[in-house]
């Protein structure tokens, strides 16, 4: 009978350290990190920085520390056209500070520089992962910076600001394609040449 007794009294005790580890952590697969809010910005046309932003809140009453990594950036360059390797944005982590009963909003900032910043469109993907509580959201952030003027290039790899000439296509390809083809006016990447 004693021994009943103290089964049931231990087994209390583990029902009630799971409670309280609930209340304090959270429980598993269950997050307090909420996304606020999301997007990008940059200063001007003239602008070499193109910033994409995460904003994160903490509804629970103690820290969690949140990791947002970037899966990808697929830059749309025609219908028939994306490329996925140039925009390459580094992973933060964070520690999310509790605000009494408010709660606590940080934003994370990812800056690409590029000097080609202007007359893009595509989409960066990110995973908010908070590892504590086994939580994981990705989110994904369109960005249009197509400039709509009166001048037309004839292509996309044409700078708009330097009257159509050439871009820099290594530069702003980002060494992915780094010549420009005049046959087609587009930015390709160069040939493997492999020697015996």
């Amino acid at each position: 009978k004693l021994e009943t007794i103290l089964e049931m009294i231990f087994i209390c005790f583990i029902i009630s350290l799971h409670l309280v580890s609930s209340l304090v952590f959270g429980s598993s697969g269950q997050s307090w990190v909420r996304v606020e809010d999301f997007g990008y910005s940059y200063g001007s046309s003239l602008s070499t920085v193109l910033v994409f932003y995460v904003e994160l809140f903490n509804e629970g009453h103690s820290a969690v520390k949140v990791e947002v990594k970037n899966e990808e950036c697929c830059l749309t360059i025609e219908t028939d056209d994306v490329e996925c390797e140039t925009m390459k944005l580094p992973r933060k982590i964070a520690t999310l500070e509790p605000l009494g009963s408010q709660g606590s909003t940080n934003r994370l900032e990812f800056m690409f520089h590029s000097m080609y910043i202007m007359n893009r469109a595509g989409v960066c993907t990110f995973y908010v992962i908070d590892r504590r509580h086994g939580h994981e959201e990705r989110i994904r952030i369109p960005f249009d910076t197509i400039m709509h003027t009166s001048t037309t290039c004839s292509s996309v790899d044409q700078d708009i600001e330097r009257n159509c000439q050439p871009a820099k296509s290594l530069l702003k390809y980002m060494g992915k394609r780094n010549f420009f083809n005049k046959s087609n006016l587009r930015c390709e990447p160069d040939i493997d040449c492999m020697t015996l």
